[in-house]
């Protein structure tokens, strides 16, 4: 959900599932013409974007982590670097935000 916040009029998002208390009003929200979600999101793994650059992480998992992640894929980016009976090594290309964390 794309918000702006009134005190400081900076948008920002907020997980619909994390809202707790709701009040419902007659204000109209204005989506601006220039938000791009794909570019606003594009390196994130879920809705923080606090401008961190992202970076190249890779994840040392097991064939049974493995066999879940490739099957969800954690980000369009996710990339199998290699793969042996004991381990797969997959790389992301994101940033290292405290959701991803």
């Amino acid at each position: 959900m794309l918000f702006q916040y009134s005190k400081d009029g900076v948008f920002k998002t907020f997980g619909l599932d994390r809202i707790s208390d709701l009040d419902i009003t007659h204000k109209k929200f204005e989506y601006p013409n220039d938000f791009n979600p794909e570019e606003k999101f594009q390196y994130s793994f879920g809705i923080i974007t606090d401008g961190t650059k992202p970076v190249k992480t890779k994840l040392w998992l097991s064939h049974v982590q493995a066999d879940h992640i490739k099957s969800i894929q954690l980000h369009h980016s996710q990339k199998i670097v290699s793969e042996n009976e004991k381990e797969c090594v997959i790389e992301l290309f994101m940033s290292p935000t405290y959701d991803l964390l």
